[in-house]
């Protein structure tokens, strides 16, 4: 098989293929077995009949067309590969000639993964700087342990601020919806409650109600909504103390055997300072890979962004779905915005664009710095998963195996290891040449 590779503007291939009659022949064959199965011949049985006998029955040009859509994927796979094309998008084909005895020539156009010319990598500089951990701040996640194992005693005192209210709230919209909650909970002062009805229970005890009104956001009732009045009553049902522990040592033994409150001071502190370290690299990496893409020039093919923004919608639909009961559509959310399907995927085209030019330009260092996880890497990330996800290894290691998700695993890794690289870089730990950072096309 012969083919040559023209790249057009817009991250287009044309592809010119040739198949040589010889490297026809399997397929050929595949084609006349195929026809068997299907013909009735009279006087041979249904799978047996000969290539010659079909040749007369339904002539050679039916028995090449049969073998034409298999050989044309075959011939445009094995040219993909050969040219080290990443097709984004469904190619076409014009077949130019196939006669009964000469060779396949067609022309294949199909969208490509586009060339990334990265920036100089090496210049990338981000300081490090980790935030320090004081007193106070101990002093903060102690009594935040001591807040998670405080007690709700109900009282019939007038609900004050840090203080647990059950509620039955009741009312009507502006439209003339009725509106009815009942054991709606919330502590007052920390806004899990609307501030209006916050403000409306503070100071009530149980069995006092109060009546509020306040107009309702999107995040509320919806797009088609928002901006409707809606007028309630609010009954205080129940009123909670939180009951707080002393701290002592008893409370600390209590959390981990046989600690005391300055061991607990001290473990607090350490995770502190450990997730201080983590917020540390996790902004040097942030920062790093956004001036490795401000750097980089690509141009990135509509297909890949309308899919892009096809794939965010699907999954904010997904989450609305899950989290409010419903089975929605895409058509279905745009109607519960109150916009059109072109409008919403207008709000995504700007993330999906990031999203995409920051992959291409991390797999293209990846690429160019030879960022790929070996063997030993992929068996301890299945072995973490597995672990994680309460799989017995052996069970997970099959499921790990299939084509799709191994790709996804070394795709994870190989992700991880450009990150890790670029902080490197950014902070002074890894010099690379500047050569290597420098322009190419994508794999």
């Amino acid at each position: 098989m012969k083919a040559t590779c023209e790249r057009e503007p817009g991250s287009r291939a044309v592809l010119e293929i040739e198949v040589a009659p010889e490297e026809m022949e399997d397929e050929i064959r595949r084609a006349y077995r195929r026809l068997a199965q299907r013909m009735r011949v009279p006087g041979f049985r249904k799978g047996h009949v000969p290539a010659a006998v079909l040749d007369r029955y339904v002539g050679k040009a039916a028995v090449r067309q049969e073998a034409l859509d298999p050989l044309v994927r075959w011939a445009y796979r094995e040219a993909v590969t050969a040219e080290g094309l990443v097709p984004v998008d469904t190619p076409q084909f014009d077949v130019q000639e196939f006669g009964d005895e000469g060779p396949l020539r067609l022309q294949a156009r199909v969208v490509v993964r586009p060339d990334v010319r990265l920036g100089d990598v090496s210049k990338i500089r981000v300081p490090r700087g980790v935030r320090q951990v004081r007193t106070e701040d101990v002093d903060a996640a102690l009594e935040d342990v001591r807040l998670q194992r405080g007690t709700w005693i109900p009282c019939e005192d007038a609900a004050g601020p840090g203080d647990l209210v059950v509620l039955r709230i009741s009312g009507r919209l502006e439209d003339g919806t009725a509106v009815d909650e009942q054991n709606v909970e919330g502590i007052v002062g920390d806004g899990s409650i609307r501030k209006e009805i916050d403000e409306a229970v503070a100071g009530r005890r149980p069995g006092e109600e109060a009546d509020t009104e306040f107009v309702l956001a999107a995040a509320d009732a919806g797009e088609q909504r928002a901006g409707t009045m809606a007028r309630v009553h609010v009954q205080v049902r129940e009123v909670k103390h939180r009951e707080l522990p002393e701290l002592t040592d008893a409370f600390a033994a209590e959390l981990f055997d046989g600690a005391t409150l300055e061991s607990l001071r001290a473990q607090l502190e350490e995770q502190l300072r450990g997730a201080a370290e983590r917020q540390a690299d996790q902004t040097v990496i942030d920062q790093a890979t956004r001036l490795a893409v401000e750097a980089a020039e690509v141009e990135i093919p509509e297909v890949m962004i309308e899919r892009q923004i096809s794939s965010l919608l699907e999954d904010v639909v997904r989450r609305t779905m899950r989290s409010a009961g419903l089975r929605l559509g895409i058509e279905d959310y745009a109607r519960l915005r109150a916009k059109s399907v072109e409008e919403l995927r207008a709000e995504y085209r700007e993330m999906a664009e990031s999203q995409i030019r920051t992959e291409l330009v991390l797999q293209e260092i990846a690429r160019q710095r030879e960022l790929n996880p070996d063997q030993d890497e992929v068996d301890r990330e299945i072995a973490r998963l597995a672990e994680e996800q309460h799989v017995k290894l052996d069970r997970f290691r099959r499921m790990a195996e299939e084509p799709q998700n191994m790709a996804a695993i070394r795709d994870s890794l190989r992700r991880a290891k450009v990150l890790q690289y670029l902080a490197q870089v950014a902070t002074g730990a890894e010099s690379p040449p500047a050569d290597a950072n420098q322009g190419g096309e994508s794999a």
